[in-house]
């Protein structure tokens, strides 16, 4: 399972508040750092797969998941912005 938008999380938002906000108050640095390793273990899973190839492996996306609710927090019934 990848990380989560952890730089929309609220302890971190709070934690790291002189950090540079995106356009729906997540922190630009930490999201990024947990798209880098969720890029890096996607690319981990697949070299998995090509030495092992009797084995599944299965990458979970719970990033996007999660950051869609961020950007679209109607679409899950939220009102309250960040």
């Amino acid at each position: 399972m990848s990380l989560t938008p952890l730089g929309c999380a609220p302890t971190y938002m709070t934690i790291y508040s002189s950090l540079e906000n995106d356009e729906y108050g997540c922190k630009n640095i930490i999201n990024s750092v947990c798209e880098l390793h969720n890029y890096h273990l996607e690319t981990l899973l697949y070299n998995l797969s090509m030495k092992f190839g009797d084995a599944k492996w299965i990458f979970f996306d719970a990033y996007s998941i999660f950051f869609d609710g961020y950007q679209h927090p109607k679409k899950y019934g939220n009102i309250l912005k960040l």
